[in-house]
């Protein structure tokens, strides 16, 4: 046994040769490893350093839950293709939720609560992709960039879904809707200028998210008038609202003037389309598309260039492009039929009734032209994240 005298040596002798020690601290998100003298440098001017991880002593519901699938998952299988696979399902749900309300009562009930299976599924794919990463050492910035690249959509997808299966007032659902992009966008501004991710509860408001769904099918058989129906509608029309100015306040207290200014310029932006559809220039749907892919575009451009270290070069002007071609469309151009351009191939493809302007078309143009450009940004980009 080793008495205290020879214990003392040994103290002294680490401490004498300190110098010789390098602690390195690895990221086992992304596989990146810094010294431990960085901590400081990583950690923001009055942030509690224990905010930048999950509390330990609260229960991690996402691990409770995705444990057991985890051995399941077969070791060659790529993390990120769990990711894949979570983008197409969010899109699925999104479908669902926002068609849900057209369709009879029985089939609406029955939708929801695929819904909610579709949603809890989504929230377990989030998860396994990094814990399948991290237990199969299959960490990359590659897969760091496509989860919360995926994310600045699936917020949104997510929020809107819930706000259509409600049935929302035009209002509610546009505020819910700008004031979630700006929640998520505030943590992606502080993520990349103070190079650091203030973790948050999603996890668990999707699953709470699901039971919502449960709820939602359940309030499907009541008529519109019910009590119940009305309370449902205001109670979580104003909790919800509440509940992310709260959260976003807890990153705005955080930032400097610079990123105020960032996050100024979404909330401006957004606040703009959900003007356009308050007054009945978009449609619910289309607002909730452009939203989601205005969401995409901006905050998923802040994902990648945080990654890259590199300066975020402000909003893509092709939304401003965009938005003030809308406006121009309803109150100076005069409605332009989609048959005009057709008409030469009625006798090839018979007369369809294409009744529909032009402008009306504006605003899935736009989803697919920002779409188009995150994308493009991200493979441009690509080789530097695969990159050792």
């Amino acid at each position: 046994m080793t008495d205290s005298s020879t214990l003392k040596e040994v103290v002294r002798h680490l401490e004498a040769h300190k110098r010789f020690i390098s602690p390195v601290i690895k990221n086992l998100d992304t596989g990146e490893t810094f010294h431990a003298s960085e901590l400081n440098s990583r950690v923001p001017k009055g942030v509690d350093p224990s905010q930048l991880s999950k509390d330990r002593r609260r229960l991690d519901l996402g691990e409770l839950v995705c444990m057991p699938v985890l051995g399941l998952i077969p070791p060659t299988m790529k993390p990120n293709t769990i990711t894949y696979i979570n983008h197409v399902a969010n899109w699925m749900l999104l479908v669902m939720a926002a068609f849900s309300p057209i369709l009879p009562v029985r089939w609406q009930m029955f939708v929801l609560c695929l819904c909610a299976v579709v949603n809890f599924l989504c929230m377990m794919l989030d998860c396994l992709d990094g814990m399948h990463a991290r237990a199969t050492n299959q960490t990359s910035k590659l897969g760091e960039v496509l989860d919360h690249w995926f994310d600045a959509i699936h917020v949104p997808m997510v929020c809107g879904g819930v706000a259509f299966a409600l049935q929302f007032s035009t209002w509610a659902l546009t505020i819910t809707m700008v004031l979630q992009v700006a929640l998520y966008g505030a943590q992606l501004i502080v993520y990349h200028y103070q190079r650091v991710f203030l973790q948050t509860s999603g996890v668990e408001g999707q699953a709470l998210t699901s039971l919502i769904y449960i709820w939602a099918a359940t309030l499907a058989s009541y008529p519109d008038d019910h009590y119940l129906v009305a309370l449902t509608r205001t109670g979580l029309s104003v909790i919800g609202p509440v509940t992310m100015i709260k959260l976003s306040w807890y990153f705005i207290t955080r930032m400097d003037r610079v990123q105020l200014h960032d996050l100024g310029l979404i909330v401006a932006v957004c606040s703009a389309f959900a003007a356009l559809c308050i007054v009945g220039i978009l449609s619910r749907f289309e607002f909730l598309l452009v939203i989601s892919f205005i969401s995409f575009r901006v905050i998923g451009s802040y994902v990648v260039d945080s990654v890259l270290q590199r300066p975020h070069p402000g909003i893509d002007p092709a939304i401003y492009h965009w938005l003030i071609g809308i406006i121009l469309s309803h109150f100076v151009a005069e409605p332009i039929p989609i048959r005009t351009f057709f008409s030469r191939l009625v006798p090839l493809i018979g007369d369809w009734s294409f009744d529909s302007d032009v402008h009306q078309l504006l605003p899935y143009g736009m989803c697919v032209d920002l779409g188009l450009r995150n994308v493009a940004q991200f493979i441009k980009a690509k080789p530097r994240f695969v990159q050792k």
